[in-house]
């Protein structure tokens, strides 16, 4: 099964077409670039895939999954994460804390404002275990 799956996906703003009938299918483990001058449509395909736009036409499945009408936090519970060109940690927290706040995004138990965070044991074991695999 594919980690992402693209059939026929096109967006059009008003009478301009950024992206036509594209076609695309990634399997578990492989890497891809997407490579282009400027507007040629890398940044509306990245939206459309995140969630941020809603495309004209075609699909787009995660898992097996078709998430193309499902907004972004929808999408990232399917397994979808997404990073910007500009990345943005919080500054004040530690290198463990901000990997907590990305992994109990996909956890389906979510975040307490009121409870403390040694409530959520199995989130801080799973962003303890992808700093050690990353040696950080």
């Amino acid at each position: 099964m594919s980690s992402l799956t693209i059939e026929g996906l096109s967006k059009n703003f008003g009478g301009l077409q950024a992206l036509r009938d594209l076609s695309l299918s990634i399997q578990p483990g492989e890497r891809r670039a997407i490579i282009g001058p400027n507007g040629a449509g890398k940044t509306t395909l990245f939206h459309l895939i995140g969630g941020q736009l809603s495309p004209s036409s075609g699909r787009i499945f995660l898992f097996g999954q078709e998430v193309s009408k499902l907004p972004p936090f929808r999408r990232a519970a399917h397994g979808l994460g997404r990073t910007f060109q500009i990345t943005t940690l919080f500054a004040n927290l530690t290198v463990m804390e901000n990997m907590v706040l990305a992994v109990q995004a996909l956890d389906p138990v979510k975040l307490v404002l009121y409870r403390a965070l040694t409530s959520y044991p199995h989130i801080r074991r799973r962003a303890r275990v992808l700093l050690e695999q990353w040696n950080l």
